[in-house]
């Protein structure tokens, strides 16, 4: 039962599944959210257990600007965990 954290994960099939158990939303509500560009591959982090995802983080990307320097941020948008691992 190898676990792996995959920065980047891009299964949108498998996001929309996970998304759907964890917050009652469908797979277009997932489409519509990267079609906006609200979600983007590379700030999606993944925890699998033998290929099969099991939880998800979503940290997309935002810039702040302090004391005149534009400075990079993560926002933590959404945590997706898949039920039969909720609790653990």
């Amino acid at each position: 039962m190898p676990f792996a954290v995959i920065r980047g994960y891009d299964n949108r099939y498998a996001l929309s599944d996970l998304w759907g158990q964890a917050f009652g939303d469908d797979a277009q509500f997932v489409a519509d959210m990267y079609d906006c560009g609200y979600l983007n591959s590379s700030d999606i982090f993944a925890l699998t257990q033998d290929g099969r995802l099991i939880a998800a983080l979503f940290l997309p990307e935002y810039r702040i600007r302090v004391n005149d320097k534009d400075l990079p941020i993560r926002l933590l948008s959404c945590v997706a965990t898949d039920p039969s691992h909720q609790g653990r």
